[in-house]
């Protein structure tokens, strides 16, 4: 196999196993997306 190969797999495996994830948490919080949650807001910098 070579490394092209190698590395078109492991991409491909990733992407699946993020999708995956997403599922899991849109089924766990409601959210669909990316967005953050309304009313949040970055921690200040002191």
């Amino acid at each position: 196999a070579s490394l092209r190969r190698l590395l078109c797999d492991l991409i491909e495996e990733y992407g699946r196993h993020t999708g995956h994830a997403d599922l899991l948490r849109e089924a766990v919080d409601g959210r669909v997306g990316e967005d953050p949650p309304p009313g949040w807001q970055p921690a200040s910098r002191p």
